[in-house]
């Protein structure tokens, strides 16, 4: 198992460390933005989730290199990016100056740590050595926490079950799973309020487990994706359903139908379920278990999680057009 989800406990309660004593001077946002890609950004997706019904505030996750046109003064745009150089995070971030919206920044150095010293942005410092995917806790926690702060909600009691509950997780069921799919493409199925979540998990199975994966959500995928079974097989094909035990009547009505289209059409479907009760346990719950399938796979399948070269190798063709290095003059204006 991987060393964060060995000491995932240990790993979380730090993390909520680093956020506890910043300072955050800002009024309540009108709109908020959550920028990042890849295993920096998925923390946005999670936390948008877990706060979208406790705020009444819009929330949008942008993943390119441009903000929403709604971002503006008023509005929060907080900038996640693990090493500090993501090219596009670093655009929205200049973008975010220029459209003089209230900033927090996440990471653990590079140009997002300058920057945001040269021009006062409150920024949470992680620690560094890990891969983006895998600093997880350290991402998310700081977040959710800033959260809190900013608009007066308390998810510490949500936290701590979250906490207690980690130990509970019986992992031989994902072993099991992770022993059906492994020579199969996941197509990963569940409510929209798991929408971060099977994002995540798809993220993992293809940085990790180095598969494709897909995901869809329900009750949309009742209205199209079905329609897929219904002349050919798909024995390549394996499905993982994120449940939970609170799920409403209608969704497991909805599940249990699409379990009856697909049988015999994939090679095989499986449930992984929430544990807790609050939205944030049951999330993290998934999230974990998801994370743990998809480095059983990568042990099953013999490969090293650690490396992505296909991304590094993007990144690398990406560098000739000097994107950062025009950010940087952009960012000479503003300072003018």
């Amino acid at each position: 198992m991987n060393e964060i989800l060995k000491d995932y406990v240990r790993v979380c309660r730090e993390a909520i460390e680093i956020a506890e004593d910043i300072k955050l001077d800002m009024p309540e946002p009108s709109h908020m933005v959550f920028t990042g890609m890849g295993g920096s950004g998925i923390s946005g997706n999670l936390v948008k989730d877990i706060v979208k019904d406790d705020i009444t505030q819009p929330i949008d996750v942008s993943k390119g290199y441009n903000l929403p046109g709604f971002a503006k003064e008023g509005s929060l745009v907080v900038c996640t990016s693990y090493s500090g150089n993501t090219e596009e995070t670093l655009s929205q971030f200049v973008e975010a100056l220029k459209r003089k919206c209230h900033i927090i920044s996440i990471g653990s150095g590079g140009k997002l740590l300058e920057w945001s010293k040269r021009f006062g942005v409150p920024f949470i410092q992680v620690p560094s050595g890990y891969q983006p995917r895998e600093s997880i806790p350290y991402l998310f926690f700081p977040l959710i926490m800033c959260m809190q702060k900013i608009f007066k909600v308390d998810f510490s009691r949500d936290i701590e079950e979250f906490l207690s509950v980690v130990p509970t997780i019986n992992l031989a069921d994902i072993d099991k799973i992770a022993s059906a799919v492994k020579d199969t493409m996941p197509v990963i199925y569940g409510p929209s309020g798991f929408l971060g979540v099977m994002r995540r998990t798809k993220s993992e199975l293809n940085e990790n487990s180095k598969m494709h994966a897909k995901f869809e959500e329900l009750p949309e995928l009742s209205h199209n994706e079905v329609v897929g079974y219904e002349l050919f097989e798909y024995p390549n094909l394996s499905v993982i359903f994120m449940r939970d035990h609170d799920e409403l009547p209608v969704m497991s009505k909805r599940i249990e139908i699409v379990k009856d289209i697909i049988k015999g059409k994939v090679g095989s479907f499986h449930d992984i379920w929430a544990y807790g009760n609050s939205k944030l346990a049951k999330i993290l719950s998934l999230v974990y278990q998801g994370d743990y399938l998809s480095f059983k796979l990568a042990e099953l399948r013999n490969v090293d999680w650690k490396t992505t070269k296909t991304i590094d190798k993007v990144k690398e063709s990406l560098k000739e057009l000097g994107t950062v290095e025009k950010l940087e003059k952009e960012l000479e204006f503003i300072s003018s």
